[in-house]
C-alpha cells in the first residue's frame, strides 16, 4: 500500500513538473499609464495660462483674438488686444516694481512719439515695450507677437508661438535691466544637433526684420523655425 501511494505520488510530480516546464513563462499586464521619458529636444509641455479681458486662456490653445502678450517680471502673463494697452501696463508695471512714478521712463519709444515723454529715433515705428525681447509671427514686426523679459528657456508650443517667429526686436532703454541676450532654438531629432542663433549683436537695439535672410545651417533660412527662445541677463 505504502508502495503504491509512493508510485503515485511520484508520478503525479513527474506530470506537474512536466507542465510546469512546458508552460510559458508568466508576464506582467501591459500598463496602462506607461509613459515614455522624453529627450532632450523634446521638452514636456507646460502650457502657459494668461490673462485677457477678465479671463484665463491657455495660449497653447489659441489667443482667442489678443494681439500681443507680454511676459511680465516674475511670471504674470497678460494679453491685450493692442500694443498701446500692452506697453502702457508694461510701464506701469515696470515703474511700480522700480518705485518710480516715471512710467514714460518705461514705456517703448515708438509710443513716445505720441504724447509721450523722451527722444525716438528717427523712423523707429516697432511695437515693442522697452529692454524686452519682442518675437512677431510676421516679417518687419508685423502681426501678434510675444514680449519676453525674464531669463530662462521659453518652449514656444507653451505659448502657441511654435514655427511662427519672423521678426525679433529689441531696444535698449535702461541699460542696466537689459544687459545680455537671447537665442532662437530649433529642436531636431537625434542625431542631428538642434539648431541655435544668438540674437545679441547691438549697441542700443537688437534687430532682426527678416529671418528668411538668417541663413539656416544645412541650408534654407531660419523663418517660422524656431521652437524656443533663450533669454539671458548679466
Amino acid at each position: 500500500m505504502r508502495k503504491n501511494f509512493k508510485a503515485v505520488f511520484l508520478a503525479a510530480a513527474m506530470v506537474g513538473g512536466v507542465l510546469i516546464a512546458g508552460a510559458p513563462p508568466a508576464t506582467a499586464a501591459p500598463s496602462q499609464n506607461v509613459s515614455v521619458a522624453p529627450s532632450a529636444s523634446k521638452p514636456v509641455p507646460h502650457p502657459v495660462i494668461a490673462e485677457y479681458k477678465g479671463r484665463k486662456i491657455n495660449l497653447a490653445e489659441g489667443w482667442q483674438g489678443a494681439q500681443t502678450c507680454t511676459e511680465l517680471p516674475g511670471g504674470a502673463v497678460h494679453c491685450y488686444d493692442t500694443f498701446e494697452q500692452a506697453d502702457a501696463d508694461t510701464a506701469r508695471f515696470m515703474a511700480a516694481r522700480a518705485g518710480s512714478n516715471d512710467v514714460a521712463k518705461y514705456t517703448a519709444p515708438s509710443q513716445k512719439r505720441n504724447g509721450g515723454s523722451g527722444v525716438a529715433r528717427a523712423g523707429k515705428v516697432q511695437d515693442c515695450s522697452a529692454d524686452y525681447w519682442c518675437l512677431y509671427d510676421g516679417p518687419n514686426y508685423s502681426g501678434p507677437h510675444l514680449q519676453f523679459f525674464d531669463p530662462g528657456t521659453k518652449e514656444l508650443s507653451d505659448w502657441g508661438f511654435r514655427d511662427r517667429v519672423s521678426s525679433v526686436y529689441r531696444i535698449i532703454v535702461n541699460y542696466p535691466l537689459n544687459y545680455g541676450g537671447a537665442h532662437l532654438i530649433d529642436y531636431r531629432s537625434w542625431p542631428v544637433a538642434d539648431r541655435d542663433i544668438a540674437l545679441t549683436g547691438g549697441y542700443l537695439e537688437d534687430e532682426f526684420p527678416d529671418l528668411s535672410r538668417l541663413s539656416y545651417p544645412g541650408g534654407g533660412n531660419w523663418d517660422n523655425k524656431a521652437d524656443a527662445v533663450k533669454v539671458w541677463r548679466g
